[in-house]
């Protein structure tokens, strides 16, 4: 979901996340909305996910044990039917597919938009989480519902109310971010839901006169999630990985994908080098080769393995191109 562009901050306040520690209590509600998740056999939801002052957007999601889903939205659809991950862009009506692995499949989570689905495949991901704890409950439509605030972060940058009904089904949530660059509101409404799936919907059928293309790790403007598929072709041809240590809780780290990594601007000025997303919580084989201790971090690796230029936190897009152009300098 691309989000309209914020304020950047005049000075760079890195965010520092701690990647150890993160974990703290979890609220009995919010435990109970995580396990009636992962206790499922298959899952579904459509919901819409509106910025507070921005446009909206529509999603839909399914999931099935032990390693299948469905996830659509106005641009994309993304099928992992057990083995193949296929990925169909609308606007092109082009696909890719790749081999699906267990860290491919929950790197999909990575997005904020669907980050709360998590649990289905793992439901001790509400640990990643700095705290939570139950906060009462609120009258809505005739309903009451149980409200769970929950802080994403130590710092407390990143918050989210969860309201959960009495049979522990998501309503809605509210995804708050904050940090130098500007502050971002998300609310996503769940229309249905329902621990029903079809297993036809794991299978991918390309639409009508779709062109398949090779997959890679370097397309101009997209990130991979396949560091060590990324690295190895940057060694074969020379190129330099930029990657981007983030995580799904991270305020600031949404706040640059959403500023910079969509813009026409990010996507010339880094068409030589491999883009890369490492979810610190879950390639973390990955954040612990490069001692990832805060987040977003942003390393240009070459394809040694050795990292050329770095830098931590978000200042607003201005600052972020700065360090291209002197990481470009580094090769």
């Amino acid at each position: 979901m691309k989000s309209k562009n914020l304020i950047a901050g005049l000075m760079l306040t890195a965010a520092m996340f701690s990647v150890a520690g993160i974990s703290g209590d979890v609220s009995p509600k919010l435990q109970a909305f995580a396990d009636k998740l992962g206790q499922a056999q298959t899952f579904s939801a459509k919901y819409t996910i509106q910025q507070v002052g921005g446009a909206s957007s529509d999603y839909s999601v399914s999931f099935a044990k032990p390693n299948q889903l469905r996830i659509e939205s106005a641009e994309s659809i993304t099928v992992a039917d057990g083995s193949t991950i296929f990925v169909f862009d609308k606007g092109k009506n082009t696909y890719f597919k790749k081999k699906q692995d267990e860290k491919g499949l929950m790197t999909l989570f990575s997005a904020q938009e669907f980050s709360l689905w998590k649990p289905f495949f793992n439901p001790a991901a509400v640990k990643n989480y700095s705290a939570s704890k139950d906060a009462g409950t609120k009258e809505k439509k005739g309903k009451v519902l149980n409200v769970v605030n929950v802080t994403a972060d130590p710092k407390g940058e990143s918050t989210i109310t969860l309201l959960i009904d009495s049979e522990n089904v998501l309503q809605q949530a509210v995804m708050a971010s904050k940090s130098s660059a500007g502050e971002e509101t998300l609310v996503m409404m769940v229309n249905e839901s329902s621990t029903q799936a079809d297993a036809s919907l794991f299978a991918f059928t390309p639409p009508a006169n779709a062109q398949e293309v090779q997959y890679s790790s370097h397309t101009p403007g997209v990130f991979t999630t396949d560091f060590w598929a990324a690295l190895e072709q940057a060694k074969a041809e020379g190129k330099m990985l930029m990657v981007d240590f983030m995580a799904s809780w991270c305020g600031p780290c949404k706040m640059m994908d959403a500023e910079v990594f969509h813009s026409d601007k990010f996507k010339e000025v880094t068409k030589d080098f491999i883009l890369v997303k490492v979810d610190v919580d879950v390639q973390t084989d990955v954040a612990k080769k490069y001692g990832i201790t805060a987040m977003p971090t942003v390393k240009f690796i070459r394809g040694d393995g050795s990292v050329a230029h770095e830098f931590v936190g978000y200042g607003g897009p201005e600052q972020v191109y700065s360090e291209i152009s002197t990481a470009k300098g580094k090769k």
